[in-house]
């Protein structure tokens, strides 16, 4: 029930896997979110399709053998024991040769008959060899109607060792396909319960699960057997308790205490009430975390249990004794951490009634219940009630403006002797920055003179400050080499301070330095590290920059779902802090740099059409007027995109500020392109070409992700007509994208070279063109590139009929690449295959065509018979 959507979402997978495009499948979820329930029923489906089935499911017992869940596949499939003796080879080698026999068997199978799907059911505690085979499989299995499908939990510390690096090895393949199952609606809840969606029980089941399938159902019966939805069912009890007892000690403990603090807590509350530093629960409640029991809530310092019936559980599986004691801890903690203002006295009244059994608690005057002692209400009472205001905003639109922090800053420098070296690098790095975004021009004199004082002190920071000041002037992807280094200064000046929120820059600007350089393996190698020291901050403008840095890498590897995901978490941490409008257009940019590829839908200005761009900052330019107009032109609203490009100032006349200067341009060309300005489009390709080499990305911090520069060059030179150009660039775009591992631009720049080579219609151009559109085509499609499939469709319908001869599927797509010039090394590479077996598919070839070299194989792949 209410899994509609996702049904039809695995329906999909398996329609096109029946292409001959194999799909590999992940669905995740957490405990009991249905992912078992939906894999049988995607399995009933695909017996109605001809489509033959085989499941594994891997076991978390001690004692399952390894490649458990693949011999279940395998003898479901009647297939002979490939695996024999697997489990002892210690030779990579001989490890291979029996994964290619697996891989080769089920292809074979697959192609025999009507389809194949496999599935791995629980794939996070499968053993080693198990996950090792799945990526193998997954890797070997294109070009054969087959959908490999692995259900695994989302939470880390359900993930047995090894699962991590197998999923970042699948990440990278063009045909996977991922979903996470959230909770279910409150309608579907209701179905369940069997009642009306606006009953007060079913608002309380929601609340208590957020929709988790088997929570839901197990109260369901629980409230059917005439029982209290109050009541924790016995069922689920054991369920949650099994989840817990993985956990360490201090985890458990932390758990219990935050348990009694109630569904959201303070961190800082939990370690008072324990008398436990505040870093060593930090790491217990991360290990919470990582298993799914907790989230953070939004706030610094603050989480919440993922389900109230989690919270329950644990507090129902706390002795008697040791919960009255626990209440009174917490009634303590709660005042010495957070006082006893107005806003706490519920709190307090709820833990010192808990723990009164004590019978140290006298009760309140006037009070129907007990209290505090009466010490502790003279104190309560001799303080003013009020309500605590939040803490201020750090910048944001809520902030002092530039000017003001700048003249307080001024202030500050004139009343610090000059011999406080520490303090004064502090302030001139500070006013450095502030300059850079008033656009002053100062800010390189006065990051020298920060970088001058720091010098003759060890204050560690001080050297951050006048290494975040030199970052602010070494904007621009032709100082990202140094933007590295600088990168590896402020993590020692972090550690040195032993501040989290210093520190956390170092992985950050790597990441984003990364991108520009185009070294999309070495940003994604980083993620680690930059998720450890946000969360070692865990202020929710820390996890924005996280969120978003996800988000631009799993945008630009054709990662859609997970992109959106990590896009919509990070508009909702920068909402929180800054405000909604910067919120919405920065979530803009990385749906534009998304759309791009997959086609706009109908509401993605839905939030941008209500704000007002005059209101944005200065610094950030015409950033605002142009990433609406590609949506805009994309969706037919062209005399809208043309009056708002009109808002924008002349090229000839036209700074943008230099930190934005390279995406800023980006943006403009693509634009002018989009609403035919083309007498635009001359003089900025003119300024871009001082770019060539470099991607286009944010300068600091990751906001959005749009490829090399060659690509933009080669789509204006197609915009001009300059054919030479646009193969030359173009050309160029492909091989980065092969070579960074972004297939959507590969993709996207093989298809505008093949519109190029059609339009210079030179010899054996034709030809090529509808080489690289039968080739990408298939990759297109399983990426959701809809406006692509379109384009290169186009160019497959005119194209003349593909070669065939006496060739296999195998050794057409091997002939394809020998006729782009790769060596059998890079053919092993991009089939992932052995360099052995790409040297017999070649020989095979030669053989079967009766041609004795390469050159003469890659002019029969093109046709070129002369």
């Amino acid at each position: 029930m209410g899994r509609d959507v996702e049904r039809a979402s695995l329906r999909g997978w398996l329609d096109e896997s029946l292409t001959g495009a194999a799909v590999v499948g992940l669905l995740s979820g957490d405990a009991g979110a249905g992912k078992t329930r939906l894999l049988e029923d995607l399995i009933d489906h695909a017996a109605t399709r001809g489509v033959v089935p085989a499941v594994g499911r891997a076991s978390e017992q001690e004692g399952a053998p390894p490649f458990w869940p693949w011999r279940v596949v395998l003898r479901g499939l009647g297939a002979p024991d490939l695996l024999a003796g697997a489990d002892a080879l210690d030779r990579a080698a001989e490890r291979f040769v029996r994964f290619e026999a697996v891989t080769s068997w089920l292809a074979g199978a697959a192609d025999a008959g009507g389809g194949l799907l496999v599935g791995i059911d629980d794939l996070h505690c499968a053993d080693r060899s198990s996950m090792r085979l799945f990526s193998h499989v997954a890797s070997g299995l294109r070009g054969h109607r087959v959908l490999l499908v692995a259900t695994h939990r989302s939470s880390p510390g359900d993930h047995a060792e090894g699962f991590g690096s197998m999923l970042a090895d699948v990440a990278r393949l063009p045909s996977r396909r991922a979903m996470d199952l959230g909770g279910l609606g409150r309608h579907a809840v209701a179905e369940l319960l069997g009642s009306d969606p606006s009953s007060p029980v079913v608002d309380r089941v929601w609340a208590l699960t957020r929709g988790n399938a088997l929570f839901v159902s197990e109260l369901a019966r629980h409230i059917a057997a005439g029982r209290d939805v109050a009541d924790l069912p016995d069922t689920l009890r054991d369920v949650i308790g099994v989840r817990l007892s993985a956990r360490t000690a201090g985890c458990l403990d932390v758990l219990r205490t935050a348990a009694v603090v109630g569904r959201e807590f303070a961190a800082g509350v939990v370690a008072t009430a324990q008398g436990r530093p505040a870093m060593h629960v930090l790491e217990d409640v991360d290990e919470a975390v990582a298993a799914g029991l907790v989230a953070p809530s939004g706030v610094p310092g603050r989480f919440q249990f993922v389900h109230a019936l989690v919270r329950d559980a644990v507090e129902a599986g706390v002795a008697r004794p040791a919960l009255v004691r626990l209440h009174r801890q917490v009634a303590d903690a709660i005042e010495t951490y957070e006082g006893a203002g107005d806003d706490q006295l519920s709190d307090l009244a709820r833990h010192w009634d808990e723990s009164s059994v004590l019978g140290d608690v006298a009760p309140a005057p006037g009070r129907r219940g007990p209290g505090p002692p009466p010490q502790r209400r003279d104190r309560i009472r001799r303080r003013p009630l009020h309500r605590r205001r939040p803490p201020p905003r750090r910048g944001g639109s809520g902030g002092p403006e530039v000017p003001a922090l700048i003249a307080l800053a001024e202030e500050a420098l004139t009343a610090i002797e000059a011999d406080d070296h520490a303090r004064r690098a502090r302030i001139l790095g500070l006013l450095a920055v502030l300059h850079f975004y008033a656009g002053s021009g100062r800010g390189p004199e006065l990051t020298d003179a920060a970088e001058e004082e720091a010098g003759r002190t060890d204050d560690p920071l001080a050297a951050a400050a006048a290494v975040r000041a030199r970052q602010m002037t070494r904007f621009g992807p032709e100082h990202a080499e140094e933007r590295l280094l600088l990168a590896d200064r402020i993590g020692e000046a972090g550690r040195a301070a032993g501040d989290p929120s210093i520190t956390q820059w170092e992985a950050l600007w790597r990441v984003d330095a990364l991108l520009e350089l185009g070294r999309i393996p070495e940003a994604l190698a980083t993620m680690p590290l930059l998720r450890q020291q946000v969360g070692a901050v865990g202020h929710p403008i820390s996890r924005w920059h996280l969120a978003r840095s996800e988000a631009v890498l799993a945008a630009a590897a054709g990662r859609w779902e997970d992109a959106n995901r990590f896009g919509r978490r990070a508009q909702e941490l920068y909402a929180m802090q800054e405000g909604h409008e910067g919120a919405v257009a920065l979530e803009l940019a990385l749906q534009v740099s998304i759309g791009i590829h997959t086609g706009f839908a109908p509401t993605v200005l839905a939030d941008y059409d209500r704000l007002d761009v005059g209101r944005a900052p200065a610094y950030v330019n015409d950033i605002p007027i142009l990433l609406p107009l590609l949506p805009l032109v994309a969706l037919g609203r062209h005399d809208e995109a043309r009056s708002l490009y009109a808002r924008t100032m002349p090229v000839t006349r036209w700074e943008p500020p230099p930190f934005l200067w390279l995406p800023i341009h980006v943006f403009r060309l693509l634009a002018a392109i989009a609403v035919g300005r083309l007498d635009d489009v001359e003089p900025l390709v003119d300024r871009l070409r001082s770019s060539r080499g470099f991607h286009v990305a944010g300068g600091g911090g990751p906001i959005a992700y749009f490829g090399c520069v060659e690509l933009h060059l080669g789509e204006a030179a197609i915009a001009l007509g300059r054919w030479e150009d646009a193969a030359t660039e173009l050309r160029f775009a492909v091989a980065e994208g092969q070579r960074t591992g972004t297939p959507p631009f590969e993709v996207r720049a093989a298809a505008l070279l093949a519109e190029a080579l059609v339009a210079r219609r030179q010899g054996g151009d034709a030809a090529e063109a509808a080489g690289l559109a039968r080739r990408y085509l298939p990759a297109a499609g399983s990426f959701g590139m809809q406006p692509w499939v379109a384009r290169l469709g186009r160019l497959t319908a005119g194209a003349p009929p593909r070669p065939t001869g006496p060739l296999s599927e195998r050794e057409l797509e091997v002939a394809g690449l020998v006729a782009r010039g790769l060596s059998n090394k890079a053919i092993a590479a991009e089939l992932h295959i052995s360099t052995r077996t790409a040297q017999n598919h070649v020989q095979h070839i030669l053989t079967k065509l009766g041609v004795s070299n390469r050159t003469q194989v890659a002019s029969w792949f093109t046709g070129d018979r002369r």
